[in-house]
C-alpha cells in the first residue's frame, strides 16, 4: 500500500488494485445503524482499476493499510501502575470522551435551571443569559 500526497491510499491487489481515501466521522455516522469494517471499507473507495474482488475478500488488508496510513485514527494511552510499574495500554475514544463531557455538562446545567426556577420562578431563557459564575452564585443563595 502506498500514500499519495493527497492522503489517498493505493492498495495493491492481486489483479488490479483500488484507491481509497481516509476514514472521516460521517462515514461512521453512515455506518453506525449497522457497523461493519466491510462496509466501511467500501464507503472509503475512491476508484477500482483492473479486477478487483469483492471488498470482503480484501477489507481486512485495507483496513491495516488505512490504519497505517494514519496513525492517529487509533489513540492508545501508554500506561504505567505507579504502585508496581506494571506497563499497559488502553484505547482513548475521544470521541466518547467528549461526549461525555457533553452530556454531564447538559445535565448539570438542566439541574441548575430546574433548581433556580423552582426557587424564583425564573424562565428558562433568563437563567441561561447569566453567565455562569452568576449562576451559582444564585444557587450558592438557595443552598445547591
Amino acid at each position: 500500500a502506498t500514500v499519495g500526497d493527497d492522503a489517498a491510499l493505493t492498495l495493491a491487489l492481486e489483479h488490479g488494485q483500488v484507491r481509497l481515501r481516509r476514514i472521516t466521522t460521517a462515514d461512521l455516522l453512515a455506518i453506525a445503524d449497522a457497523p461493519s469494517p466491510v462496509r466501511l471499507v467500501a464507503r472509503v473507495i475512491e476508484s477500482r482499476e483492473g479486477e478487483v474482488p469483492p471488498v470482503d475478500a480484501w477489507w481486512e488488508r485495507a483496513a491495516s493499510a488505512l490504519e497505517a496510513a494514519d496513525p492517529l485514527a487509533h489513540l492508545e494511552l501508554a500506561l504505567r501502575c505507579p504502585d508496581c510499574a506494571t506497563a499497559w495500554s488502553a484505547p482513548c475514544d475521544v470521541v466518547a470522551f467528549v461526549w461525555a463531557a457533553l452530556d454531564e455538562w447538559a445535565t448539570t446545567t438542566l439541574r441548575e435551571v430546574h433548581r433556580l426556577t423552582q426557587a424564583y420562578g425564573w424562565a428558562e431563557r433568563d437563567i441561561l443569559a447569566l453567565s455562569p459564575a452568576r449562576r451559582r452564585r444564585y444557587l450558592e443563595l438557595v443552598g445547591t
